[in-house]
């Protein structure tokens, strides 16, 4: 049915719907580079992350090579490929071609390689089948430029010169070549029909499964016409089959490390309806990191303020706290409940990587990395637990009604609190009335309380020693 598919809630923009059902999206994963990676284990990461509750993963189209030891870096080649997951027994990666080479091991890239697609299909309803939403980044192909089959050295469909840009060398900058090709910027046709069939391809494999949202790219600064290309192109595309499928960008940061310097690129996102959702991943996030003025609750408060005649879902496609080795599982859940505190539709845990391993590589501390991915999917179990068991379509963030901590209410009707301290109690502000309400310990909740109230402010105890939430919600009386 196309109301089961992923879309914008009907009854408040600032939220997603799937199967008919506000949600909030949360989840962790180990990897992020399907299908490339052939010998991960993906069924049972899916079976992980439904078991937990959790509702969302992040996948990166990425189709380029590992590094050659040779490759200069003024090609681009740049590669996490030593950082990324590794099988534990065998500590090698398979990786799985988008497009078939020529006996002279060049791609033609009016010619797929089937197995990457079937598998990357599979993956994809199985994700369905459970019931778990994908972002989707169409251009997660620069990186390794020496490698990419989109470089006219490496494919038999077009010539040079294709050049990265001189102001970034990994292909996120506006000069790359790569994302000039559309017919108002420099006009390259043949690029951009190879272009096309790529992102055809994706759309081919993932339209009908209806649990997928598309974004242009990671951490760009890509020119505007470029990136609203790709958002015309999606757009026609679901109008061709009947059905709406929703996009986004994710810009670099242009914001000062001190001070809001507010850049054309997130008015873009915010305002401009070419763009469904506004990703805040690249933007202050931790209040812990001195670098930063604005939290990423400030953040998101700011970017719906801003977008107030204009408002979509903001989503965390990648919560930073995943990747640190020295965050356990309480202090990833407080900075995913903080995003939805914020009133934002999404925060998703980051894949760890090995960037901090003795040599950057994921073989000399796999255990390190699998148990970093364990406890960002403990601590997205738990803000699932929290979140799909509160009624937030209809609330709006009220921290005038408590003395401490965070709320988000429908005044009159029901109340979330949360605190991300142990040992606070917290008071309430509620209006006269017949109420019940759970605690939430950071893990599960408690059962159900009834109390009659007179109205004004209400004193509740701490439910747990770490963080802990309260959902209050106005009953009948009984008759």
């Amino acid at each position: 049915m196309d109301d089961d598919r992923i879309q914008i809630c009907k009854n408040n923009p600032r939220y997603f719907e799937y199967k008919q059902k506000p949600v909030f999206l949360t989840g962790a994963r180990e990897l992020e580079m399907l299908p490339r990676m052939g010998n991960y284990p993906y069924e049972q990461a899916v079976n992980a992350l439904a078991e937990a509750g959790c509702n969302h993963w992040r996948i990166e189209m990425y189709i380029s090579d590992a590094v050659p030891g040779n490759a200069p870096r003024d090609e681009g080649a740049f590669s996490n490929y030593n950082q990324w997951w590794h099988d534990p027994v065998t500590g090698k990666q398979e990786h799985l071609d988008a497009f078939r080479k020529n006996t002279e091991g060049k791609y033609d890239l009016n010619n797929f390689n089937e197995p990457f697609w079937t598998r990357f299909r599979r993956f994809c309803e199985l994700c369905a089948e459970k019931e778990i939403v994908l972002t989707l980044e169409i251009w997660s192909t620069y990186a390794v430029w020496a490698t990419s089959p989109f470089n006219p050295k490496n494919n038999i469909n077009y010539p040079g010169p294709l050049n990265l840009g001189k102001t970034d060398r990994s292909g996120r900058a506006a000069d790359s070549d790569f994302v000039r090709t559309v017919p108002v910027l420099d006009n390259r046709p043949d690029v951009l029909r190879c272009q096309e069939k790529f992102a055809e391809k994706i759309l081919d494999c993932t339209w009908d499964t209806g649990n997928v949202l598309y974004v242009c790219g990671n951490e760009n600064s890509w020119p505007r016409e470029w990136v609203e290309y790709w958002a015309e192109f999606v757009h026609k595309y679901g109008q061709t089959k009947g059905v709406d499928l929703l996009y986004g960008n994710i810009p670099m940061p242009i914001w000062s490390r001190k001070s809001l310097l507010y850049s054309s690129a997130v008015d873009d996102i915010l305002k401009r309806p070419q763009y469904d959702f506004a990703d805040v991943s690249q933007f202050p996030g931790s209040e812990n990191d001195p670098r930063y003025q604005f939290t990423r609750y400030k953040t998101i408060v700011d970017w719906y303020e801003r977008s107030k005649d204009s408002q979509k879902p903001i989503t965390v496609l990648k919560n930073y706290i995943g990747t640190y080795l020295d965050a356990d599982v309480g202090k990833k859940r407080r900075e995913a409940m903080k995003d939805f505190m914020a009133g934002g539709a999404m925060s998703g845990f980051h894949r760890p990587w090995a960037g901090d391993c003795p040599e950057g590589k994921w073989n000399n501390c796999s255990d390190r990395m699998r148990q970093a991915y364990l406890e960002s999917l403990e601590a997205a179990k738990y803000v699932a637990a929290f979140t799909s068991n509160v009624e937030f379509v209809d609330t709006t963030r009220r921290n005038d009604l408590v003395s401490q901590g965070w709320c988000l209410a429908n005044p009159g009707k029901h109340y979330i609190v949360y605190l991300k301290n142990g040992g606070e109690n917290v008071d309430v502000k509620l209006e006269q009335g017949h109420y019940s309400y759970r605690m939430f310990d950071g893990q599960c909740w408690s059962e159900e309380n009834i109390f009659q109230w007179k109205g004004g402010w209400r004193a509740f105890n701490q439910a747990g020693n770490e963080d802990w939430g309260l959902y209050v919600v106005a009953i009948p009386l009984p008759l």
